[in-house]
């Protein structure tokens, strides 16, 4: 009789497609992403969805998109990763993002090193003034990886997304083990 009744529970909570976000197996994940790069990032507490990421830029490695909003586009949050070639230290690497935005007339509203996860990560938010879109651009290291994770909105509305794109930052964690229990292949 218990093997009877395990059966039509393990049927009722089944997807018609195994394995599928439908799946009560499957859906509390959904919204957690363990990249094959060795990290990880969790949207499940927010409106925002994990998409594809562009076909023509292979170092974008994860996207994440904001919610549907008429008439405008949606925010989005990007990973990419950088390899640290001549292995800088942080903070020689983040004053070399700053002079980059300097040149590009990008204007700077701030920045700040700061800790997440024991690690030491620097924050810079910019303006960009012709394309009318406001960032938040976060770069994380390790080894000679650098995850640049920039969260963009058009200007007028980004202040709305800030406290999501927080969140999503705050998500971000470098994985020590074999990712590949759970990823989404590129």
């Amino acid at each position: 009789m218990l093997m009877i009744w395990k059966f039509f529970v393990s049927v009722a909570l089944a997807a018609p497609i195994p394995m599928t976000s439908s799946s009560q197996l499957v859906s509390p994940l959904w919204g957690l992403l363990r990249s094959e790069d060795g990290f990880q990032m969790d949207s499940r507490k927010t409106s925002w969805t994990i998409s594809e990421g562009p076909t023509e830029n292979n170092d974008i490695v994860a996207l994440f998109m904001g919610a549907e909003r008429k008439g405008r586009k949606r925010a989005t949050l990007t990973v990419r990763l950088d390899e640290n070639k001549k292995e800088l230290k942080p903070a020689q690497y983040f004053r070399g993002f700053l002079r980059l935005y300097q040149r590009l007339g990008t204007k700077i509203l701030g920045h700040q090193a700061f800790r997440q996860n024991g690690e030491l990560a620097y924050l810079i938010d910019v303006i960009n003034e012709d394309l009318n879109v406001q960032s938040r651009q976060v770069l994380f290291f390790k080894d000679k990886k650098v995850a640049v994770i920039n969260c963009q909105d058009q200007k007028d509305y980004f202040k709305e997304q800030l406290s999501t794109c927080n969140q999503l930052i705050k998500s971000f964690q470098w994985l020590d083990q074999d990712p590949s229990a759970v990823s989404i292949q590129r």
